[in-house]
């Protein structure tokens, strides 16, 4: 299956091989960021910011660190 359209921007560390292990990670943190935050509601813990982003190790793993990056500029925006 070939896509018609072309992305507006290149992400530099996505490659054919690796292009549905990125997308599965964007899934995942969304899904445990979801769960997190269903299971803190109204113990006045903020599930991302107290739990989930002091918890990442991700040092060397470009992948985790490509999505911190797609993260942080969907935020800023």
């Amino acid at each position: 299956m070939n896509l018609t359209e072309q992305p507006i921007d290149k992400i530099e560390s996505v490659a054919e091989e690796n292009a549905y292990l990125h997308i599965q990670g964007h899934l995942l943190y969304k899904m445990m960021l979801h769960i997190g935050t269903l299971l803190c509601r109204g113990t006045g813990v903020a599930f991302k910011t107290d739990i989930l982003d002091k918890c990442l190790h991700t040092t060397g793993y470009e992948e985790i660190e490509s999505l911190q990056r797609d993260l942080k500029h969907i935020l800023i925006q």
